[in-house]
């Protein structure tokens, strides 16, 4: 959905865009599918046990675009960013996932889960229970 509303602050225009976007979303997967596929999936990964070690730890994120900046890295990769990050030290990994404003997308969630063995955060504008079954 692109739903591009023409007043408000810029937080205001994307909070009606991912509100719109969410209710589509629900409506194409309700939240029985959800929690089915879910059962599949493998455990989540400890996150807070990754960010509470005794030492630095860093959570590396992943964001091609702000609504402030506009494209902030062109030649995004998520595998690659992903891979470099867990190489660097990183402790865990957020994914920017907002489509309209920040280019993101829910499957570099899974691309950057894919490629590493950190815990992966998914970085969006949350607000419904639905969305955090539809990251997991």
């Amino acid at each position: 959905m692109q739903a591009q509303p023409k007043t408000g602050t810029i937080l205001d225009r994307i909070v009606e865009a991912r509100r719109a976007a969410v209710e589509h979303r629900q409506k194409v997967v309700p939240l029985p599918v959800l929690k089915l596929a879910v059962k599949r999936n493998e455990p989540p990964r400890d996150f807070a046990g990754a960010i509470s070690q005794n030492k630095l730890n860093v959570i590396a994120e992943l964001k091609k675009a702000s609504p402030s900046r506009g494209v902030l890295r062109k030649d995004f990769s998520v595998e690659a960013l992903a891979a470099g990050f867990e190489q660097a030290g990183a402790a865990a990994l957020s994914v920017l996932t907002e489509e309209q404003f920040f280019q993101g997308a829910l499957v570099n969630v899974t691309a950057a889960r894919k490629k590493t063995a950190l815990p992966v955060l998914r970085k969006d504008f949350i607000f419904d229970a639905w969305q955090v079954w539809e990251t997991r």
